[in-house]
């Protein structure tokens, strides 16, 4: 679990997309925003707003959708980790 900066409204729903052009990685669990996630568990339980998804279009560009403020904690381990997704999933 890691502890997030979440000043949004639920923006992100890929429930309306084929479940194999996504993969939410974090969803949040609670307020204050804890997301859960780290390819741990990738189950979703309906209610959890998914913070952190893939989305893999076929013949679009990978997308990784952040939810959250990570730069509002620039030093904190929910940065360091989704910087690390970042160059994971994006930058290959």
């Amino acid at each position: 679990m890691y502890e997030i900066t979440s000043t949004h409204h639920q923006m992100q729903y890929p429930f309306d997309l084929p479940r194999e052009n996504y993969e939410i990685l974090f969803y949040a669990k609670q307020c204050p925003m804890t997301i859960q996630g780290d390819h741990i568990d990738k189950r979703v339980v309906f209610g959890h707003e998914p913070e952190v998804v893939l989305y893999k279009i076929p013949n679009k560009p990978r997308c990784l959708a952040i939810q959250g403020h990570p730069e509002m904690m620039p030093n904190s381990p929910v940065a360091k980790m989704l910087d690390k997704l970042i160059k994971s999933y994006v930058t290959q």
